[in-house]
């Protein structure tokens, strides 16, 4: 049998774009020209912080790695593509896999370690109603929960709305 591959894009949705270029245009121009300005004007005191932020985008461009690009599903497994490090789960780990909404996964949901808005929402992240799992989401209308009977634990990805 051939090894068949099923193709999703991790589209933004509306939300996320704003946030994104919003993150960008602070991070990327706000930030140094603040910097550039203190500098320009002789004003050397608390510099500290203005140096701390510029690492702001050292870390922007890390999380960029670690985003969702798309989701690629094969006889074997299912793929979370990424700029850096893809996500793999074989499919004989998986114990199931159901539609639901964000309401089904409760509105307070807490990140534990991740990114919760540019770029999309991923990482790791805990529910209430669903307990921890791992977010690979770039947009928050549409959301497939996949259980994973091997580490427990629940893994939730948007696919294109078929």
């Amino acid at each position: 049998m051939g090894r068949q591959s099923q193709e999703f894009s991790a589209r933004w949705s509306v939300g996320c774009w704003i946030l994104t270029v919003s993150v960008a245009l602070l991070v990327f121009l706000v930030v140094p020209v603040v910097f550039v300005l203190r500098l320009h004007n002789g004003q050397t005191e608390g510099l500290q912080v203005e140096t701390l932020l510029l690492l702001v985008p050292i870390v922007f461009l890390i999380a960029i790695l670690f985003a969702p690009t798309g989701y690629s599903i094969t006889n074997d497994e299912l793929v979370v593509c990424r700029r850096g490090r893809n996500i793999k789960i074989a499919c004989g780990e998986v114990q199931a896999v159901t539609r639901t909404s964000r309401k089904q996964i409760g509105y307070g949901t807490l990140r534990i370690c991740g990114v919760g808005g540019f770029f999309g929402s991923y990482g790791i992240f805990y529910s209430f109603r669903i307990g921890l799992f791992r977010a690979y989401v770039t947009n928050r209308d549409c959301f497939v929960l996949i259980t994973h009977h091997v580490r427990s634990k629940y893994v939730m990805l948007f696919l294109d709305a078929a």
